[in-house]
């Protein structure tokens, strides 16, 4: 493949990567995790309302400001000024839109931060398609599976209207992985420039996400092993333990200065706790039903592909090098011990399908006919995933108005005074409190609403009832 034909089918599926959304962008935030984006413009708005995020040192938060938006619940999660802070992930994935926007005089809506996900999406192909071709050393299979990835139905929507961290953590995971194997190449590419680069992105990467801990200490395993062929990988080992080590200190640092150590360590404790083994009444068996529901809705070509190799005998275990196998040991372990949120989130297995991936460019046997057959039936199946799942129009795929929080959360804005606490048996729902301008205290009827009023001595409130995201009853408390 000349290098004009591998860069024209680069460029098509760019393009279509945009033209597959544009059914989808600007639509009203409401379903499947739109919830993170409604979040991330929620804190953008608030610390703009309090003259910047140098005001709470740069940590998120989940509430806007003014005394009518605090929250009256205690917690590991409210600071001392009744503020919900969010500290289960670094903070740059909220502070790069704010900062952005802030320099360019955008305002915080759904679309801007759509198209900024949208534009780190297609970085992201981009960087997959190089670092496949270096790899694998074929440009057809780089392209083909550079697009297998960017078309799966989880990344189509991750990559575009479902701004998350394990979407925007990826070109950064992708320039750790092409180091790794850089170094698994030739102990030569051990050097300063290199090492540097693998200490940058491994910072820059726990400031957005967890799993650099995961990756690194994969990496610094497997050059302790290493170690036993060439003394050089000892400098891998080092600066692999050094950077995931500093890349926590420093976020525990940032959100430590704004709340102290002691609440962010209570915080981390008690999140680490939900996120890996809790479970409903469904014990461990509804975790894993969880796990493969979202690896069906979200990567379900992946096995499609895998199986057609194997029984087409076009899969070799044999090319899979060793240090592939460690990064995707890496990654089993960081899903698996984040089982809860594993199986509560599809967007966390983002990863897990990138390096998937990464090892079916190297076990597939790279015959073209063949492997563009069944890459076009797996982008077909991709698709009609994706446009099943998010289908363009009003309405979405079980019948249900995609505007509805839209509607719910302005008609609390037009009906309820600015300057009064709002109570409501709505439970974490962030699209419409973003929508209302507003955030809610919960309650789960009116007589609790009216005893935490009381409690909290508040001098105007009011009680909410909403069912079917309509409200049923509107009494004011105080």
């Amino acid at each position: 493949m000349t290098k004009r034909y591998s860069s024209k089918w680069l460029w098509l599926l760019l393009a279509a990567m945009i033209l597959l959304r544009l059914p989808t962008l600007n639509r009203p935030l409401s379903k499947h995790h739109e919830f993170n984006t409604a979040v991330i413009l929620i804190n953008c708005i608030s610390w703009q309302q309090a003259g910047g995020g140098a005001q709470f040192s740069f940590t998120p938060l989940m509430n806007f400001q003014g005394d009518e938006n605090k929250m009256i619940q205690k917690g590991w999660h409210i600071d001392k000024h009744g503020n919900h802070a969010y500290l289960s992930y670094g903070p740059g994935w909220y502070v790069l839109p704010y900062a952005l926007f802030h320099a360019l005089h955008i305002p915080f809506t759904p679309l801007a931060l759509q198209w900024l996900n949208l534009l780190i999406g297609l970085l992201t192909a981009i960087l997959l398609f190089a670092f496949l071709k270096s790899i694998s050393n074929n440009e057809k299979s780089a392209i083909l599976f550079t697009a297998f990835f960017c078309l799966l139905p989880a990344p189509l929507w991750y990559m575009g209207n479902g701004y998350v961290t394990t979407a925007i953590m990826l070109p950064l995971v992708i320039c750790i992985l092409w180091l790794w194997f850089q170094f698994s190449e030739n102990s030569e590419n051990i050097n300063f420039t290199k090492l540097a680069g693998l200490f940058m992105a491994g910072i820059m990467l726990t400031y957005i996400d967890w799993i650099t801990v995961f990756i690194l200490g994969g990496m610094g395993a497997w050059a302790l092993l290493k170690t036993r062929q060439n003394q050089r990988y000892k400098l891998v080992l080092m600066v692999s333990v050094i950077t995931g080590a500093m890349g926590v200190i420093l976020v525990l640092a940032q959100f430590a200065s704004y709340l102290g150590w002691y609440q962010v360590l209570g915080y981390w404790n008690s999140r680490f706790t939900e996120r890996s083994m809790e479970h409903d009444e469904h014990g461990i068996p509804g975790l894993f039903a969880g796990v493969a529901k979202n690896i069906a809705t979200g990567f379900a070509p992946l096995l499609v592909l895998l199986l057609a190799a194997i029984f087409a005998k076009k899969f070799s275990w044999r090319k899979i090098p060793v240090w592939l196998w460690w990064a995707v040991g890496s990654i089993a372990l960081y899903n698996g011990l984040f089982l809860n949120w594993s199986a509560m989130h599809e967007f966390a297995w983002m990863a897990m399908g990138l390096v998937m991936v990464t090892l079916f460019s190297k076990s597939i046997l790279a015959e073209y006919s063949w492997l563009r057959t069944i890459c076009l039936a797996a982008y077909t199946l991709s698709l009609c995933i994706y446009f099943f799942i998010n289908r363009p129009g009003d309405f979405n795929w079980n019948g249900e108005r995609y505007d509805q929080p839209e509607t719910l959360g302005r008609t609390i804005a037009a009906g309820v005074d600015k300057n009064t606490r709002i109570l409501t048996n709505l439970d974490n729902e962030k699209i419409v409190e973003f929508y209302a301008g507003r955030t809610f205290n919960y309650a789960t009827n009116e007589i609790e609403a009216r005893r935490i009023a009381d409690s909290a001595q508040l001098l105007k409130a009011v009680w909410l009832e909403v069912k079917d995201s309509k409200i049923t009853s509107m009494e004011r408390l105080r």
